[in-house]
């Protein structure tokens, strides 16, 4: 993503990126993010936040333009389905969940992991007039008792077999 951000250059030279959250226990990137920042001379642009709360994690939803999972490995993203919920478009590669979450161009894109795929698809998002209420609306049918019935209905048919 910051690679991606980069490549935006003077087409986006506002843009503000914060990484919000804890390292990943099996890979700590802020080496990697540290590099890419010096290397796009992004100082002062990208922003390491670290862990909030969820009281705090619905701040930094509400007050972003664009949420971006820039990941090639995923399970099912709880982060992507609150991003959604407040509203934010999002911006996400077609891994894992993440398809049944951003399940249509209303609601953002997915795409390819490239840093190019992902700028165009940034620069993209940040010019396109969202509608963060429809969003909001599609984004919070996806509860928990939503996912507890479709698990319940995915294991009745396993076991019916």
């Amino acid at each position: 993503m910051v690679d991606a951000v980069g490549l935006l250059g003077p087409r986006v030279p506002d843009a503000q990126v914060f990484v919000v959250g804890a390292p990943d226990g099996e890979a700590d990137a802020r080496p990697a993010i540290a590099e890419a920042v010096a290397r796009h001379r992004l100082e002062g642009r990208v922003h390491l936040v670290g862990p909030q709360s969820p009281e705090q994690l619905v701040d930094w939803y509400n007050a972003a333009d664009v949420f971006c999972l820039a990941t090639t490995r995923e399970g099912s993203p709880n982060v992507l389905l609150e991003a959604l919920a407040c509203g934010l478009p999002c911006v996400a590669t077609p891994v894992g969940g993440n398809p049944e979450a951003v399940r249509g161009a209303r609601q953002g894109m997915l795409v390819d992991p490239a840093p190019a795929s992902m700028a165009q698809a940034l620069e993209r998002a940040l010019t396109t007039d969202w509608d963060r209420a429809a969003i909001a609306l599609e984004g919070r049918r996806r509860s928990w008792a939503h996912v507890a019935e479709e698990c319940f209905v995915h294991l009745t048919r396993c076991a019916a077999r």
